[in-house]
Order: C-alpha cells, then sequence, then structure tokens
C-alpha cells in the first residue's frame, strides 16, 4: 500500500509541532487509527467520516487563517494521477489550526528535547543496577524539571505522549498481544517485532493454526526511539494503566540502552504484566531484567507522584498541617484519600499507595505478589 498521503500528512503535522495524540483527540479518532493512516497501514477515512471532520472544520476554523495551508495541500494532492475529491477533503482536514504546544520552561525553546542519556563522572561507569532510590528519584524529578517544573509542586493533569515526544522518541498503538500480556514495548535499535493484526482490519488470510482470539502475528518493522503501548489499553478507559507503562518505557529509554548493548541489533524490549509487579521487599536476589523494571516503575511512579506535590496533597486530604512523624496507618479513611489522590494524579489506586508507602505517608504491609502498577 503506497503511503504518500501518509508520509505528507506527517509531515506537516509535525511542521507544526502537533503531537499525534493531540491531533487525533481534536479529530474525535483514536491515536492507534491516526497512527495508522501516517504509517500506511490503513486509508484516509471513509467517505461518512470525512464529511464529519470537514464539518467540524467549518465550525471550527476561520478559513482565511488556513487557506494557504489548503491550497497547499490541495496541490499537492492534485499531483496524484487518480484523485477523488473525497480524498482530497479528508486531507484537509489536516489543515486544522492546532494551538502549539505551550513552552513549559523559561528560555527553553519548543525545539529542545529532554536528553535521553546524559554522562557524567558520576553515572559513566554505572552499571544499570548500581541506581539508588535516591538516584531514581533525582532522575524523574529531572525530567520533570525539565518537561513542566509545576509538576514538581502540585498535581497537574498530564498527557503523557507529550512526554514521549519531550524525550525525542515516537508513540505508537498496535496491538502487542493477543491476551493482553504484553503492554509496551520500546526500541533501541531500528528493527521489527511481531504485531498482532485483527482479521476484520487486514484482507490477507492467514493459516488457521496461528489465528488466536481473532488475530494473526505479523512482522512489522518498527524504528528507533518508537514506544508503543498496547493498543486495547489506549482504546480501554483506564487512563492510569496507559500513564504509568508510557511513563515507564520512557524512563527505559532514558535509564536503560546500554543495558542492551550486546543484544541482537534487531532487539526490541517488551514489559509483559509481570514486569509491573508491585515490589517493596529484598531486591538481593532479582535477576538483571527484574532490576530494570524495577527501576522504571520507581521512575516512573516518582514522575508521575512527585514527593513534594504527592505530600502536599496528602497533607491537605488528611486535614494535618505537616507531614507525619510516623506513617498513618490504613483505615477505609485512608484508603478513601488514596483513591482521591490517584485521581488527582491520574495514575490507579495501587501506584499511588505504594509512592504514599515509600514516601513513609502510609503504614507498610506485607508484599503482595498479586498487585500490580498496571
Amino acid at each position: 500500500m503506497e503511503n504518500k498521503f501518509g508520509e505528507f500528512v506527517k509531515a506537516k503535522r509535525l511542521e507544526r509541532e502537533i503531537s499525534l495524540r493531540k491531533l487525533a483527540e481534536e479529530l474525535e479518532i483514536v491515536p492507534a487509527y491516526m497512527s495508522d493512516i501516517e504509517k500506511g497501514r490503513r486509508y484516509p477515512p471513509d467517505k461518512e467520516k470525512i464529511y464529519r471532520f470537514f464539518t467540524l472544520i467549518r465550525k471550527r476554523l476561520i478559513l482565511s487563517s488556513i487557506w494557504p495551508l489548503i491550497q497547499g495541500l490541495t496541490a499537492y494532492l492534485l499531483t496524484f494521477p487518480i484523485m477523488s475529491w473525497e480524498l482530497t477533503i479528508s486531507a484537509l482536514l489536516f489543515a486544522k489550526r492546532v494551538t502549539l504546544r505551550q513552552v513549559r520552561r523559561t528560555g527553553r525553546e519548543s525545539s529542545i528535547c529532554w536528553n535521553l542519556e546524559t554522562v557524567t563522572e558520576e553515572t559513566s561507569n554505572l552499571r544499570y543496577y548500581d541506581y539508588s532510590k535516591s538516584q531514581l528519584e533525582a532522575k524523574a524529578d529531572e525530567l520533570n524539571e525539565a518537561f513542566d517544573k509545576e509538576r514538581l509542586i502540585r498535581a497537574k493533569p498530564i498527557d503523557v505522549y507529550d512526554v514521549v515526544d519531550f524525550i525525542g522518541c515516537t508513540p505508537d498503538w498496535i496491538y502487542l498481544s493477543p491476551d493482553q500480556s504484553i503492554l509496551g514495548l520500546t526500541t533501541y535499535n531500528d528493527g521489527y517485532y511481531y504485531a498482532w493484526i485483527p482479521l476484520n482490519e487486514s484482507n490477507e488470510k492467514p493459516p488457521e493454526k496461528i489465528i488466536f482470539n481473532g488475530m494473526f502475528p505479523k512482522k512489522t518493522p518498527v524504528a528507533k526511539g518508537t514506544i508503543i503501548i498496547d493498543r486495547s489499553i489506549n482504546e480501554g478507559p483506564n487512563r492510569g494503566v496507559e500513564n504509568f507503562s508510557c511513563i515507564h518505557e520512557c524512563f527505559h529509554q532514558k535509564l536503560h540502552p546500554r543495558c542492551f548493548m550486546n543484544r541482537s541489533a534487531n532487539y526490541q524490549h517488551f514489559c509483559k504484566k509481570k514486569a509491573f509487579r508491585a515490589e517493596t521487599g529484598d531486591r538481593s536476589n532479582m535477576s538483571a531484567l527484574e532490576i530494570i523494571e524495577y527501576q522504571a516503575n520507581y521512575c516512573a511512579a516518582a514522575f508521575l507522584m512527585s514527593r513534594e506535590a504527592t505530600t502536599a496533597e496528602f497533607i491537605k486530604q488528611m486535614g494535618l498541617t505537616s507531614a507525619p512523624s510516623v506513617p498513618i496507618l490504613r483505615t477505609s479513611d485512608v484508603d478513601d484519600v488514596i483513591s482521591e489522590l490517584a485521581e488527582k494524579f491520574s495514575v490507579n489506586y495501587t501506584p499511588m499507595k505504594y509512592r504514599l508507602q515509600e514516601l513513609n505517608l502510609v503504614s507498610k504491609e506485607e508484599l503482595s505478589l498479586d498487585e500490580y502498577f498496571c
């Protein structure tokens, strides 16, 4: 399937510094569909959707402000040998002017991305399993400081895919497994992985023996620096799972590229459900992969629930005047506060509970192997 249309759309979107997820939201389509259009995996919207999108544009835009872009799009599309007016209109929807991302830190230009692998004298010889909790906390604060320093002191809504863009990576949404056993993937090199394709979204007729849950695996190319979140998470209602999974993968990009230097060139790191297991006990017997998953979990929690902001909100919700000198015993009232804070910080109950325990605000309990951050 030729992909000139998708490539053109992506180029224009990036030119205007509009994130893929933001554009999908403005157009009221799922990000996975928007991503598939750009990558040539699916055709542009059908005639019915084109009418709906064009109506939306007509209502919300002052056409004079985007006329040069519309002219450019139309001229480009008319260069194709066969071009229907429906496809031309579908292209015009991408002319919608979306406000550029706000500069999140005084003096930072929008083109500057967070440095993924800052090497200092302190970290140049650091092995992946040598990060202390204080160092992991500092890594999370470093990203918050660069991305949006207000997040260090107060709870704020967040679009985690803005963070993916900010660190110089590319988000994507694919079914990584037919049973939701894999939640995320991060790529350190160009390569490939096996995506699971729904039968009703493909013209292929795969052998019956490889079909599972109405899907089949297909070898799919992937570019270095891509962060893929399982499409079922993106399509589901639980934003807490999606937020934690996505930031977890971001910190794999930050902390762990050197961990896989000896792997094959096309190695991609999958994060299964068990990688998000809540863990507070002894880590001395953990495997190398378990250690890096723990580190990504710790940083994701520290980023989404920064120490100062979380402590301040906990004090406020509990009606205290200062942080407790000893952890507060968990009661039904405390559990209600944990749930309220989880919603405020856009995470689920479990990661908030463990974060409050890590900050010595709430009493710890025996480790449960059945609790997961995602």
